[in-house]
Parts: structure tokens; sequence; C-alpha cells
């Protein structure tokens, strides 16, 4: 316990009346801040009233307060009344020292301590100068009110905090390290991406239209396994992406109308197929009362996407089940329950938390049968965080498993249910003059083949100066631009014809079709004049669609 000793030699009471109050505060804020045991001792003060001054006799082997904290008492001219022994090593004070400037001692306390407001209390780390030395420390400054006396006191302590400075700067090193190898790792798996896709594209793409050709059944078995293999493959990839990119914080939510019991529905159908070559039973409920949302339709399906497809590979006997629920309906929001339940091989509680660590498996033995990144589940858990909302699990080995998580969605200003967009029929599509910039030979191969198969006019230049130059000598109704290109790239040849459309009041559709997957590639199109964005490898669909689109928008 902290406790305070007080020794008076040689000392009037009635002098010493308004001192004696000094020193008492002094004492209580020792104890109050936890300066230690103090002992104050002192041989002779004597206060002049008439003129308002404090004048010390300190006595020889003086010592105010026993602690490594540097202590000073000044008054409110600045000057020194009392000090430590700390500060007497520290400042190589004397009784020579008392009634001298704080400024005299230090000047660099001295600019610190004028700054503060000396009638409140002050507590911050400062820096002081000491020859060649910075030293680092937590300064506490507290004001002194005595009775009986028209005089301020203040105490001020140093705490030398050097060592957590020191300690405090190399975990901002480590944390900008850490953050430099996330960045260089994200940046890295994204060219790899790039790279990975380019090939990609052109594998599922060719392997779409040969699907379609007249083949024997076996060389219709060959070519579809190849497409499932380099869908399989791009899934992988995209997974990959996904998880560097919530680590590096690249990753948001887009705000837009969720149909979600249509969401439901595209599920069902997605995954009915697979549950009956297992034989197992695949059922999906939603509650008819669930409003349209908003919300970023692409990652809540990402989510149940995920959790049905895990529920459905590790399911041999029994049933998966997929509900939707209205909980509660507010406002402006609304609560939204979804279950994934099935009858599968379940885990242990132990296996619990492990299983939201990336690349973790319940073991081994898993991902040898049943293959998977182990970064599914990673990456639903970040997902279902984003949303604010909260994941619960139920397990048994043996029994199965029942993934719940709840989020709350913004409702939109009108509730209305979401036309299905669909691509205009072969009588009834409007076909264009699409102008292709990709530098890439297979893919402009692979490009021409897929564009011409629903009648669209089209020719291909291999890189942004050729787009600008046939921009200005043919007329075309759509633009699709590769991004990186030798000579000139996308985003270049994209400025300069939104800079002549100015001139000429007219706009082309320009569609950026790039392996380049980041949230921050999508806003560079954008914000560089493009008007929309597809990512390859794109679906055949994907991109007459896409096409119809800009091709069916007014003009002007």
């Amino acid at each position: 316990m902290n406790h305070i000793l007080y020794i008076f030699r040689n000392t009037h009471k009635k002098e010493f009346k308004g001192a004696h109050m000094v020193y008492i505060l002094i004492g209580l804020i020792g104890l109050l801040f936890g300066i230690g045991a103090t002992y104050l001792v002192m041989n002779q003060l004597a206060i002049n009233k008439a003129q308002q001054q404090v004048i010390v006799i300190p006595p020889k082997n003086y010592v105010f307060a026993k602690t490594d904290d540097i202590i000073l008492i000044f008054n409110d001219e600045y000057k020194l009344v009392d000090y430590n022994t700390s500060a007497k090593k520290y400042y190589t004070l004397n009784e020579t020292s008392i009634n001298k400037s704080i400024q005299s001692i230090d000047e660099g306390l001295f600019l610190i301590v004028k700054s503060n407001t000396l009638s409140t209390s002050t507590k911050k780390n400062i820096e002081l100068d000491k020859g060649s030395k910075t030293n680092h420390f937590l300064m506490e400054q507290h004001p002194l009110k005595v009775e009986d006396v028209n005089r301020n006191f203040y105490f001020l302590s140093l705490r030398d905090n050097t060592n957590v400075h020191m300690a405090l700067a190399e975990l901002k090193t480590l944390k900008k390290a850490a953050e430099d190898s996330i960045g260089e790792k994200s940046m890295f798996l994204a060219n790899m991406s790039h790279e990975l896709r380019t090939p990609l594209n052109a594998l599922i793409g060719m392997s779409e239209l040969m699907i379609e050709t007249s083949l024997d059944e076996n060389q219709q078995d060959l070519i579809t396994s190849i497409n499932q293999s380099a869908n399989i493959l791009y899934d992988i990839i995209n997974t990959i992406l996904d998880f560097s990119k919530l680590e590096a914080n690249q990753m948001g939510l887009e705000s837009a109308p969720i149909d979600i019991i249509k969401i439901m529905g595209e599920i069902a159908t997605i995954f009915t197929h697979e549950a009956k070559v297992k034989n197992i039973a695949f059922n999906v409920t939603a509650d008819n009362h669930i409003p349209t949302v908003l919300g970023d339709q692409v990652r809540l399906r990402q989510i149940i996407v995920n959790l049905v497809g895990n529920a459905i590979k590790f399911t041999h006997l029994g049933s998966v089940n997929l509900t939707a629920n209205l909980l509660k309906k507010y406002k402006n929001n609304v609560d939204i329950e979804f279950i994934i339940a099935d009858t599968g091989i379940g885990f242990n509680e132990d296996t619990k938390e492990r299983i939201f660590n990336p690349f973790v498996q319940e073991d081994d033995s898993i991902t040898r049968q049943f293959g998977g990144t182990g970064l599914g589940l990673p990456i639903c858990k970040s997902l279902i965080d984003m949303y604010g909302g909260t994941l619960h699990i139920k397990s048994a080995v043996g029994v199965g498993s029942t993934f719940t998580f709840i989020i709350s969605f913004k409702l939109t200003e009108t509730d209305f249910s979401i036309a299905e967009t669909k691509v205009a029929t072969s009588s009834t599509q409007k076909t264009g003059r699409i102008l292709v910039a990709e530098d890439n030979k297979t893919n402009q191969k692979l490009l021409k083949m897929q564009l011409q198969k629903y009648k669209y006019e089209v020719s291909i230049v291999d890189n942004g100066q050729e787009v600008v130059e046939e921009y200005f000598e043919n007329p075309y109704d759509i633009i699709i631009m590769d991004c990186q290109m030798p000579i000139m790239d996308g985003y270049c040849a994209t400025l300069i014809i939104r800079q002549q459309e100015e001139l000429f009041d007219r706009h082309i559709p320009i569609i950026a079709l790039t392996a380049s997957a980041l949230k921050e590639d999508k806003e560079k199109c954008i914000q560089t004049g493009m008007d929309d964005y597809i990512t390859k490898p794109v679906k055949i669909e994907t991109l007459h669609q896409t096409i119809q689109t800009w091709l069916n928008k007014p003009k002007g």
C-alpha cells in the first residue's frame, strides 16, 4: 500500500501553513497516480505573503519523492520550487536551481509546459532532447491549489517510456512489413490469375463451341470432360483470388436490388442434378413473404452455393435442405435467415473452430477423398461478417451438419419483383458491328467464332492504337476492349475515344474484356470511360447477353 510520511523541522506553523497544504496535495497526487511510497522531508521553508513569493531553502541530502519518475514542482511563473532525486540526477540540479525558470533547465520541456493549460491536468507522450539523444517520456502535469496562499503551484512528472516507444516503433515496422508482404502476395496472385485466365478463356470458350458441333458419343464425352475440368480450375482460381482480396481488404459489397426467392430457385436448378446423381434428396424452401432487398447478389449467391456445395459433397445418404426464412421486418430493413442442413459425415466440436482457418480441412483424408482448397468456409465467414451477419454451426459425426446464417438487408424504396433478364431470341435479337481489341491470337479466334455464332459482324485489331484508328475510319456499334495490350493499352485508347466524342456529341459503348479480376481494375475501367466490364474466361451466353443489353439501350 502506498503511504505518506511528513517530517517538519525548525518550521514555524504560521509560516508553513500554505506550504504544508502544497506538500499534502503533492503526496495525494503521488498516492493517486501510483508514484510509490512517498517521503516528504524538508528543513526550512518561509513564505513571504506580501510579495507572494515562495522561498525554499533545501536542506543537505534533500529528497522529495522516492521514485524513478522525474518530478518537478513549479509556480505560476514557471520557476522551480522543488524536485526529487531522479530530477536531480537527470538535470544535474542543486540548491541553486530553486527559483530558476524551467526554461533555463530544459528549453524543450519549458515550451511543452507553456503550451499546456496550467489550470487543468495534462497527460501525454513527449520527446525531449538531451545532447545527441532523444528520450521519450509520459508527462503528467497537475495544478495544486493551496488554501490561504494567493499562489498556484504545479506538479510535473516525467516517466521514461523510451523502451515502450522503441517497442511500438518496432511493432509498427513489423506491421508495415506484414502489410507489404500481404500486398505483394495479393499482387502476385492477381498477376498469376491474369496469366491463367487468358489460356483458360480459350480452353473454356472453344470447348463450349465444340460441344455444340456434330460429335460422336465418345468425342462428346471427352470434350465435355475437358470443359468441366477447365471450369473447376477456373473456380479454384476465383476462390484463391477472392481469399487474397479479403486478406488485403480489397473486396467490397455492392448494393443493388436482390430477389432472394429467385436466387433460391436458381440454386435449386444448379444442384438438383448433382444431388440426383448421388441419390440424395435436395429440398429448397423459401418464405414467400421475403421482399426485394438491397445487397450484393453475387456474394450472397457465393455464400449459399459454397455451403450447399459442401453439404452435397459430404452427404452420401439422406438429404440436403436449403431454407430461407423472413425472421423480422423493420421499417427500413429485414432480417433473413438461411439454413443449410445435411445428413452427411459431420464433424466433432474440436473441428468447428478450425474449419474457418484458411487451407484447413478436418484431416488430410478429407482433402484426399473430397478435394477442395480449404478456402470456401473462410471466405463464406468473411463475406457474412462483411454483411454484418452471424453464422452458427451445429454438427455431429455421422449425424450431419447445420449451417445457419442471418443477414440484415436494407429494403428497397418500393417493394417489387425483379423481372428476369432474358436474352433476345434469334428471331428478335439485334445484330451489329463489333470491334474487338485483343492481342492474344487464340483469344482473337475464339471471340470471332463466339460472336459470329450470333450473327454479329466482327473486326479484330491487336492493340489500342489500331482501335482508335479503326474507330475514326469505320462505324461500329460496340467496342470490346482488352485492357492490357502492347503499343497502347485499352485504358489510353478509351480516353482518346471519349475525348473525341465530346467534340461530336456521340457515344459508343465500350465493354472491357480482361483477365484482371480485382475490384480496382473494374473501377479503373469505369473511371477511364468504359461502360461495362467482363472478366475472362467469359461464357458465350454472358458475352452475348451483355452485348444485347447495350445494343438495346436508347441512344443518347
